[in-house]
């Protein structure tokens, strides 16, 4: 899945290049990055859980379709597999 690049996020942010230092000691960079990150697993936990759903109807609407059909056999008499293995 499409994940936004955020820079090297094993990377430690120093004082002198960071913005504001809170008291205990986290940057409100740091902060912004989490609550960004916060946001975007949001935005797929949400996108996941719609594309699960809709799949789920489609599934229903497929087996209703298939109840309601006056004929439950394949239109087809070849079997999947064969009856017995080939021989050499």
């Amino acid at each position: 899945m499409w994940r936004p690049h955020l820079g090297d996020e094993s990377e430690v942010i120093t004082e002198k290049h960071s913005g504001t230092a809170s008291p205990q000691g986290h940057t409100m960079y740091e902060y912004e990055l989490q609550q960004l990150r916060t946001d975007d697993l949001i935005r797929r936990a949400d996108h996941e859980r719609l594309v699960r759903e809709a799949a789920r109807a489609r599934r229903a609407a497929r087996h209703e379709a298939g109840q309601d059909s006056a004929e439950h056999e394949s239109h087809s008499r070849r079997f999947r597999r064969p009856r017995s293995a080939r021989t050499a």
